[in-house]
């Protein structure tokens, strides 16, 4: 196929070329060998460059290197020419040049047309949802920074993939760096600082609330293995067939971060993704055994013991809980899951901590066996410089960890390394650890690397592309494979930041009657959280806390008058309106009078007896009557439909077209003119015709003026 001597891959392919030809790139995601995956390529130049005139290799091999940015060799362009041209997929045209069959060119013309109208419809959705929680949004920078998002995503998939194959192969660091920090810098570049957390926050969603959208799934699995196939033109095609072909048996070390989501003490995506992999694993009778390490073991109870002791020590109202989940990154996964609950229905912290206390017991349904690792001098002094390479590790990259963590990854890591085989790659080696940690993932592929070994550690989404040819495609395989690429990466949170979270939690939990609207913007507040982490004792703790938290009860009472004022304006307007609605009312009432009184004059003449019995139902009070009501019911109406477009429903077309207030006015004369004359049959005709000049001048001014020349 192509030269496959160490090359780096970050120069060789240009992944983001081609993931700009989206469509066609998704188009050779199914594709099951590496001459397959360049045949595909070869065939696209053709279809996204139709006028293009190509009758040799060389020409072909710039078109790729331009599309795709893949530097080929030009034989293994010629190969793929000769074996499209012996399936007749390729075909002689006039002059020496060569074409696709018109079979070939209407398939594959139909598939990158049904990429598209995936993607299209995947977008559609996608914004609908964020317009209605962020509707500020821009959503064209929005697309843009997700599919400047999706093509770092992708690209790290497809290179930590290779590594897993080929672990000689040479990547450059800042392809393997963390997914969080490439989503901030790209949001940084589209979104200023007041709009970061809506973006961050909408980028997110598009993965963790995959299954919301079946469309959604199936576009982020066929990107993920059309970045696969793309990338497996770098390493031997024997490699790629191989794993294709056959699964070698492997003993899964499952780490606790992965263990809590089977226990639903993560989010539920990572519930999802954990459960639907351990399951496929027993459902299609993979070659793989599951373990937790003992090491595992005691990490987890004690994890689970140790906040529920924190949990216990005060009362959490449901609204302190429901401003927790706000904001689900400040919080350990076991806290959060504890006020996810706990905002649903209150419950108390030692009946939701209760059925974890014995957690093995809940996983005994799916297999998983406990691994005794054996200790010896050797083996504790290497955990030991394990711990001093990991702790090194992550000070460079200022990420905090616990010592006791840090015992726990080593401890593992260590036993797995030395359970390995001699195999090449990752795969064959017989045991891995599958984690949701990238630290750590990264730690041991970094190390391992130097050691000329292949790593020990991988993420879900790597386990899942492994056993996408093993499976049968599935709507659950497809949502639970694309859920995997949100795990380990979208937090905002250190743990400084995450503990100042918690601790300024519990004090807020301790106030009666505390705001929630409050507590939810204090937990929002990355400027507070940051001053807190700096604070040594309780005493300065406390005092910020407080400080903000005046700040913040002034900052909403200001909200609170600046609303009062404004509904009152609205009122007095309303109030003026309805001053000159009477002054009309008493004129047209003057109007009406001496007619009556003539009418009553003329009855009692003709029929005395009549007049008498009349008398006493006195139509005139009741008419009275009946407009007051009309006018007091007719500017309730007119209030609460102004009321609710600009708070309640927030009718974002009208509140932002060009003639907002016009439209505003004609839409509240119109209703407040009908319902006048729906009540008062002596005011109809008056009424419904002004409300009809004010429905044609509304709609006059939807139509807009003529379009002015530029």
């Amino acid at each position: 196929m192509m030269n496959h001597s160490k090359e780096i891959i970050t120069r060789l392919p240009n992944f983001s070329i081609a993931f700009q030809q989206m469509a066609s790139f998704v188009a050779i995601a199914k594709t099951r060998n590496s001459a397959e995956v360049l045949d595909e390529i070869v065939q696209q130049c053709f279809v996204i460059l139709p006028q293009d005139p190509f009758s040799s290799a060389r020409n072909i091999l710039d078109a790729v290197n331009t599309l795709f940015g893949i530097m080929l060799a030009e034989k293994d362009v010629s190969l793929s020419i000769r074996r499209l041209l012996d399936k007749q997929s390729l075909i002689p045209l006039p002059g020496g040049q060569i074409g696709l069959s018109p079979a070939v060119k209407a398939q594959l013309e139909t598939r990158i047309s049904e990429a598209k109208s995936l993607e299209e419809n995947v977008k559609k959705l996608w914004l609908s949802q964020v317009s209605v929680q962020s509707p500020a949004l821009n959503s064209d920078k929005l697309w843009k920074s997700l599919r400047a998002y999706l093509t770092v995503a992708f690209r790290r998939h497809g290179i930590q993939m290779i590594i897993l194959l080929d672990p000689t192969a040479e990547v450059a660091k800042e392809h393997v760096d963390s997914l969080s920090a490439a989503l901030n810098s790209i949001i940084k570049q589209e979104f200023d600082s007041a709009d970061f957390n809506d973006a961050h926050n909408a980028i997110s969603s598009f993965f963790l609330e995959v299954r919301k959208d079946r469309n959604r799934a199936e576009y982020i699995s066929q990107l993920a293995d059309g970045a696969f196939s793309y990338f497996s033109l770098t390493v031997s095609p024997e490699i790629c067939e191989k794993l294709r072909t056959k699964l070698s048996p492997l003993m899964l070390f499952l780490d606790t971060n992965f263990l809590f989501g089977i226990l639903t003490l993560q989010s539920k995506s990572q519930f999802d993704v954990s459960t639907e992999l351990v399951q496929s694993i027993k459902k299609f009778s993979l070659p793989f055994k599951l373990y937790y390490h003992d090491a595992t073991q005691r990490e987890a109870t004690e994890t689970i013991s140790k906040i529920g002791r924190y949990l216990g020590r005060g009362k959490w109202p449901q609204r302190i809980s429901r401003a927790a989940i706000s904001r689900p990154e400040a919080f350990s996964s076991v806290e959060l899951r504890y006020h996810q609950k706990n905002a649903e229905q209150a419950i108390e912290v030692e009946d939701f901590i209760s059925p974890y206390r014995h957690w093995e017991i809940l996983i005994k349904e799916y297999d998983i066996a406990i691994y005794r690792a054996a200790t010896s001098d050797g083996r504790l002094r290497r955990r030991a410089d394990l711990e001093m390479e990991y702790k090194d590790f992550l000070s460079r990259l200022s990420h905090e960890k616990e010592h006791d963590a840090i015992q726990h990854d080593m401890a593992v890591l260590e036993t797995v390394r030395s359970l390995r085989s001699n195999a090449k790659n990752t795969l064959d080696a017989g045991a891995i650890i599958v984690t949701c940690d990238s630290y750590l993932c990264r730690f041991d592929w970094e190390g391992s690397r130097k050691e000329g070994k292949p790593g020990c550690t991988v993420l879900p989404s790597h386990l899942w592309q492994i056993l996408r040819p093993f499976v049968t495609e599935s709507e659950n395989f497809d949502q639970a494979f694309a859920e995997t690429f949100a795990l380990p990466e979208f937090t905002l949170m250190k743990g400084g930041a995450m503990r100042a979270a918690s601790r300024m939690l519990s004090i807020l939990a301790s106030y009666k009657d505390f705001p929630e609207e409050v507590a939810t913007k204090m937990i929002a507040d990355d400027l507070l959280l940051d001053e807190l982490q700096d604070k040594k004792t309780s005493e300065e703790f406390h005092r910020v806390v407080d400080s903000a938290l005046a700040k913040r009860v002034a900052s909403l009472s200001n909200e609170i008058g600046t609303i009062k004022k404004e509904l009152a304006e609205k009122i007095n307007k309303e109030d003026a309106l309805n001053k000159d609605l009477l002054a009309m009312q008493q004129k047209l009432g003057k109007t009406e009078k001496p007619q009556e009184d003539n009418t009553g004059v003329s009855k009692q003449r003709e029929d005395q007896p009549i007049a008498v019995c009349d008398g006493p139902i006195k139509p005139a009070p009741e008419k009275t009557h009946t407009k007051r009501d009309g006018c007091i019911i007719s500017f309730l109406v007119v209030i609460i439909f102004e009321l609710s477009i600009h708070s309640v429903f927030r009718w974002v077309w009208l509140l932002d077209h060009a003639n907002s207030y016009a439209l505003q006015a004609g839409f509240s004369s119109v209703i407040l003119l009908f319902i006048l004359g729906l009540m008062v049959s002596s005011w109809r005709k008056f009424c419904w015709s002004i409300g009809t000049v004010s429905m044609a001048v509304t709609v006059v001014s939807l139509l807009g003026g003529p379009i002015q020349p530029h």
